[in-house]
């Protein structure tokens, strides 16, 4: 199992984040579709009580470059589907991805914050569970999944600092 957590400071305050950024369809078709160059991204699902924002995503990563046995074990079928709970209480995002391949061998688990820090700013924590039962290339499984995500947020943190700024948020 892998678990790491992984900290961004983006140039908004956590209300404008969570409205204007995470939970924004014209945002998230932006970032994956247009800049990330990801195959697909498309909401499933919104449910808003006022104290929990439930919701389901589909997202499909461009497959690039994956290594030769992680490719025989998956095909083409790479995306996968985030469903998500926001408890505005609390203000943290908890999430399980189901990946298309290997949906009973693969667990990705995680939970999105905020701290504001001043000045219009925060950091954004992602901290993630991965965890691949296969026998042989598991940990090879686990750390590609793990670099990729690693390099989406990362990406995901510059071009959100891009948006903002282009769109006066």
């Amino acid at each position: 199992m892998r678990v790491f957590t992984l900290r961004h400071e983006l140039n908004c305050d956590e209300s404008t984040y969570w409205s204007k950024i995470a939970f924004s369809d014209d945002f998230n078709q932006w970032l994956y579709l247009q800049k990330l160059m990801f195959a697909a991204y498309r909401p499933e699902s919104s449910q808003d009580d006022g104290e929990t924002l439930v919701r389901r995503v589909y997202i499909e990563p461009s497959i690039d470059q994956l290594p030769a046995p992680i490719q025989k074990l998956m095909g083409s079928r790479v995306g996968y589907t985030e469903d998500g709970v926001f408890d505005r209480r609390t203000r943290v995002y908890k999430f399980h991805s189901i990946p298309q391949a290997m949906a009973d061998k693969v667990s990705i688990m995680g939970e999105q914050s905020c701290v504001n820090t001043g000045d219009g700013k925060l950091v954004r924590e992602t901290q993630m569970r991965i965890n691949v039962q296969v026998f042989g290339i598991g940990k090879m499984i686990e750390q590609r999944i793990c670099d990729d995500s690693t390099a989406t947020l990362d990406a995901s943190a510059a071009l959100t600092n891009e948006y903002l700024k282009a769109n006066s948020l």
